[in-house]
């Protein structure tokens, strides 16, 4: 674990009455090494980030030109380079923050808190992807049972896109064929690709809930669920069975339906 250490102290055996600022340094697999530096650096280094502290301490031996031992300036001269890399500085900083925290009572409790909901986002996270597949699951052997997919077919990709228009059908279609050629990476086209999917999704479930939405003039008293095939005759029971069936609903009777007052 790093860890950098700031005390202000009497160092100088020569001169006990004299104080100075120690920088300690702990960097694992790369150095140990202490900072001496005057006392009026203390006041300023004790709240600075440790990249900022390292640095400064850095400076203060160049410009200074202070003597030291042959093994110490090697551990300074790695520190230096290990800070010269930015994920590196990113990670010092990153302790320090934590370090930081662990100081404080309030912020001790609020990682603790932190740490606790990131577990509680892992579980969820678990639990919404054993729920997606078992719902994948049951979806595909309710088509199964219908005769609406055969077993050895993966169910359709976009079933969201039958409930856009024509118009806007081949919209996304020509924005679709965009996306996937950017002449770019295939990393970033897939995900050209899935921005394109999910802003037409987004308006192909409008539609879908405007369509289906059941108006103030719809005829029939039934309840949709007991609606032989829409053989009723009301639009709107028509397209309900259609969504429950989970088919295409021909554009022209949702127009239909719209101009008979089925839409609301």
């Amino acid at each position: 674990m790093i860890n950098v250490r700031i005390t202000l102290d009497s160092y100088d055996f020569a001169h006990p009455s004299e104080k100075q600022t120690q920088v300690y340094l702990e960097l694992p697999e790369v150095a140990r090494v202490s900072y001496m530096l005057p006392a009026h650096f203390y006041t300023s280094m004790r709240d600075q980030e440790w990249g900022d502290v390292l640095d400064n301490a850095h400076g203060y031996y160049e410009s200074s030109c202070a003597v030291t031992d042959s093994d110490s300036a090697r551990a300074r001269a790695a520190v230096r380079e290990w800070l010269a890399v930015d994920e590196n500085r990113d990670e010092l900083n990153v302790a320090w923050f934590q370090d930081r925290a662990r100081r404080d009572p309030v912020s001790r409790s609020l990682l603790k808190d932190v740490e606790r909901l990131r577990a509680r986002v892992a579980e969820l996270e678990v639990e919404r992807v054993a729920g997606n597949a078992a719902l994948a699951d049951l979806t595909v052997a309710l088509r199964v049972a219908e005769g609406r997919q055969s077993p050895d077919t993966y169910p359709p990709a976009f079933p969201w896109a039958r409930w856009l228009d024509a118009e806007d059908r081949a919209d996304f279609l020509d924005e679709l064929a965009a996306s996937a050629i950017t002449h770019v990476d295939s990393v970033t086209a897939l995900a050209e690709v899935e921005t394109t999917c999910g802003s037409w999704r987004a308006i192909a479930d409008a539609t879908r809930a405007h369509l289906t939405a059941p108006g103030p003039n719809c005829t029939c008293s039934e309840p949709v669920a007991n609606c032989a095939g829409g053989g009723c005759g009301c639009p709107v029971c028509h397209r309900a069975v259609a969504l429950a069936a989970d088919e295409p609903v021909p554009y022209e009777l949702t127009a239909a339906a719209a101009t008979s007052g089925g839409v609301s």
